[in-house]
């Protein structure tokens, strides 16, 4: 090949106008190639690689200048929303604290000190802690404890149906006795709680699981108050009177009726001999921590003709307290009065 075939096929090389293809024509640029990468050494971006292989004339592609401009423009606003998104997850990124987020508005000064034994945290976040532990413990326990300066009270409440041996269906409120029963244990035992307030809103329940619980209450050294809401019904009955003074709302009412057994029984003498045992421990219960009289409570609960498909009575506040069943009258300011002047004398 001769020195200017050569140069030829060099110039044509860099300087490439129209190839056809298949009977098609592909237009190429008219710029030359520049370097692979920038002045400074670093690899171009995708837009310096648009730019130095940008046409000269808008007529010299196939691609209208207006076609390029768009394309132009939809990278430079990928760039910069990906720059935003980047810059938004940066800002709510939060830094961790024991395993968990800060809350939002937390300082920055508020981060754990890390040493080379233990991670000790900032004393705002510790004084959160009680408050937090309280809510929780009102979820799951419906229970609270209250400090002030005349004491410290813990409030417990029984709603619904307390529930036995035996697992109630979910769509029933329930009071499970198996979580009362240790928490009484630790209100006695505790020398930061300096009485009980018992809160009654049932319907009754397993005989067994109520007088577990009442017998508790009433073996308690601590003050202890208890107040009817809404009903005391049932085995709600002992419950009431197992505190040291009770209390009941003028629309707050209290069924007492004989005992009741579901699922199969037997129809011989023995069945009905062990009905009245249980319910002579329930009559002795009752008897021995309130004012009523057995006679008048036995008459009650074996009274007929008041209720439509049962044997018993139905009382109300005022009633109750006529009887010696309740204490007294009241609200929950009285029950705190009360609470609080034991605790006082105590």
């Amino acid at each position: 090949m001769s020195e200017r075939e050569y140069q030829e096929g060099e110039n044509q090389e860099n300087n490439p106008q129209v190839q056809q293809s298949g009977g098609g024509s592909q237009a190429f640029c008219s710029k030359p190639r520049e370097q692979s990468k920038a002045p400074n050494g670093q690899p171009f971006s995708s837009l310096q690689k648009m730019e130095a292989f940008r046409p000269l004339e808008s007529g010299s592609m196939n691609v209208p200048q207006a076609t390029w401009s768009a394309g132009k423009e939809n990278i430079n606003r990928t760039s910069s929303s990906g720059a935003a998104k980047r810059k938004n997850a940066s800002q709510q990124t939060q830094p961790r604290r024991a395993g968990r987020f800060l809350r939002p508005g937390t300082p920055q000064n508020a981060l754990p000190r890390f040493s080379s034994f233990r991670m000790e945290e900032d004393p705002q976040i510790q004084q959160d802690q009680p408050e937090t532990q309280s809510q929780q413990q009102i979820i799951d326990m419906a229970s609270s404890t209250t400090k002030t300066s005349w004491g410290t009270i813990h409030c417990l409440t029984i709603v619904g149906q307390v529930e036995g041996h035996q697992v109630l269906p979910p769509n029933n409120k329930t009071t499970k006795y198996e979580h009362v029963m240790p928490l009484l244990a630790a209100v006695e035992e505790s020398e930061e709680v300096d009485g009980l307030l018992l809160l009654l809103n049932t319907v009754g329940g397993d005989i067994e699981a109520g007088l577990g619980i009442a017998e508790l209450v009433a073996g308690m050294r601590k003050p202890t108050v208890s107040l009817v809401l809404g009903g005391g019904h049932s085995i709600g009955v002992p419950l009431a009177v197992s505190a040291k003074r009770s209390l009941i709302v003028p629309s707050a009412a209290m069924t007492i009726h004989p005992v009741r057994l579901n699922g199969l029984v037997i129809g011989v003498p023995q069945t009905f001999n062990y009905f009245e045992r249980i319910q002579e421990r329930i009559v002795q219960f009752v008897v021995h921590n309130s004012k009523v009289k057995r006679e008048e409570f036995i008459s009650l609960m074996l009274k007929t003709g008041e209720l439509a498909a049962d044997v018993g009575s139905v009382i109300y506040g005022e009633e109750a307290v006529r009887i010696g069943l309740i204490d007294r009258i009241g609200g929950l300011s009285d029950a705190l009065d009360e609470l609080y002047q034991m605790i006082q004398k105590k």
